[in-house]
């Protein structure tokens, strides 16, 4: 795999440990930007292939929360 790049599955929970959304994505993947469902209270970051993907750790920016 290529440093820094992943392959995203992200599953979003509400407070009651429910999906309320999954984000898949089969290309290989530098930057992605979401807009999380309401609710959202937890979130699952995984690599559909390998957690190895995530090992040197990513960078996650929030905005828009008041």
């Amino acid at each position: 795999s290529h440093p820094n790049t992943w392959y995203p599955y992200i599953i979003c929970y509400n407070n009651k440990l429910e999906i309320l959304k999954v984000y898949k994505r089969e290309e290989i993947t530098k930057s992605l930007k979401l807009a999380l469902p309401d609710g959202t209270k937890y979130i699952k970051l995984n690599d559909i292939f390998t957690p190895e993907n995530l090992k040197h750790g990513i960078e996650i920016k929030i905005e828009g929360i008041e």
